[in-house]
């Protein structure tokens, strides 16, 4: 992978207390989500913004490190999906890029595969690309960990499907969690406006007021909120959205500090080069 970097910082500030009397709810849980994100002209996704969590939706994963399925039904659109990942034929996933998707049952040797399909549609031909930010599989050789970001080309057109799933991760003590945590745009968008994607803060087991929702970072002119329905919400076992387009991709780093819980959607410029196999970032 090579490529240039340029951030942005979509804010979300929530005031909450900083003490709990017990254990805290989220910090019970592991987290679990999936996110699907389609542009208009997308095939599978219709252009259609999804959000699979657990308590909209069923969540799973079959299938081993070598070639897996994520399967979500109901979310916010009510309606069900195969996500299928796969390592280049003989090989395992592990942490890393993998480009050069191609439909995952008949992905050729060096590639990796892709196909996310459901409510009566499909693609005869796929392309794309995810990344592997972690994986882990039971002793029966079976994935119950598992956080990557997508990105779907169906039939070789420029509209993509792209969001991210974790399943099985590490829990956190966090009375509130953003789903998504990371966004990044498909490289496709750059240049013009891009699907305008939902950020959804939900509170557990303490109420949450959101104070703000601001653009800060590098050129923040090139970016905009286009929906804000968090800033000055309270959130009690509820949710809230923000969303904003970009022309660059994004993810989103959460951190915390007494008083003040902030979390940050950061955007990224990448260019990549040619590649079938996982490889650090640089």
């Amino acid at each position: 992978m090579a490529g240039s970097l340029r951030k942005l910082v979509v804010a979300v500030v929530a005031a909450s207390a900083c003490a709990l009397a017990g254990p805290a709810i989220a910090a019970a849980a592991s987290t679990t989500f999936a996110t699907m994100f389609s542009d208009p002209g997308d095939w599978i996704g219709g252009g259609t913004q999804r959000l699979f969590q657990p308590s909209n939706s069923a969540i799973g994963i079959g299938g081993t490190a070598g070639y897996l399925t994520v399967y979500v039904s109901g979310g916010t659109a009510g309606d069900s999906y195969d996500m299928d990942f796969a390592a280049p034929p003989g090989q395992v996933l592990a942490p890393g890029y993998y480009i050069g998707a191609q439909r995952a049952p008949f992905r050729e040797a060096g590639h990796p595969g892709i196909d996310i399909s459901g409510s009566g549609r499909g693609c005869n031909e796929d392309s794309g690309l995810f990344e592997v930010r972690d994986i882990h599989s039971a002793p029966n050789g079976s994935v119950d960990r598992l956080w990557l970001i997508y990105e779907q080309h169906c039939e070789g057109g420029r509209a993509a499907l792209f969001g991210e799933v974790r399943v099985g991760e590490q829990p956190s003590s966090d009375p509130a969690l953003l789903a998504p945590a990371t966004v990044r745009w498909p490289a496709s968008d750059a240049g013009r406006a891009s699907t305008t994607v939902p950020v959804t803060l939900r509170a557990f087991d303490a109420p949450v007021t959101v104070t703000a929702v601001a653009l800060t970072g590098t050129n923040p002119g090139d970016f905009r909120i286009r929906e804000d329905d968090c800033t000055g919400q309270t959130l009690v076992q509820s949710g809230c959205q923000s969303g904003s387009d970009t022309c660059r991709r994004a993810r989103a780093p959460v951190t915390r500090r007494c008083g003040s819980l902030i979390r940050e959607v950061r955007t990224e410029t990448r260019h990549c080069r040619a590649s079938h196999t996982a490889g650090k970032p640089p």
